[in-house]
């Protein structure tokens, strides 16, 4: 949140809601802003705990030493996602770049793009 400005992550998935189509941020000016998705589907991060993507993320996070908070755990979470589902073999650099807007309390920047690269190399596995 900066200047009365802030920014919310949807991420939009493909009609058969296997495939990632785009992330994008928002800005938004106030909590009464509606953002309308029509024939999309929404995912909660309760719902996503119960895929297998979520548990390799899980597993790449602990193997980085990253504890959630609880805090920021959505942000972290979903971003890895995005990035497992996005990019084969993603780079520091490129993890870098999409982990950026987020607002870590809980974990340093180097920890959780060492987890993320895990939980790729967790999931490329499967």
């Amino acid at each position: 949140k900066t200047n009365n400005t802030q920014k919310i992550t949807v991420v939009y998935t493909s009609k058969n809601y296997k495939q990632l189509d785009t992330h994008k941020t928002f800005k938004i000016q106030s909590i009464n802003t509606t953002i309308q998705l029509k024939d999309q589907k929404i995912q909660t991060l309760e719902y996503f705990t119960k895929t297998e993507i979520y548990t390799d993320i899980i597993k790449g996070f602990t193997k980085a030493g990253i504890k959630l908070c609880g805090f920021c755990n959505a942000g972290k979470i979903f971003t890895a996602m995005h990035i497992i589902l996005s990019k084969t073999k993603p780079d520091r650099n490129i993890i870098e770049e999409e982990v950026k807007h987020l607002s870590l309390c809980c974990t340093d920047t180097n920890t959780l793009i060492d987890g993320i690269i895990y939980a790729c190399d967790i999931h490329s596995k499967r």
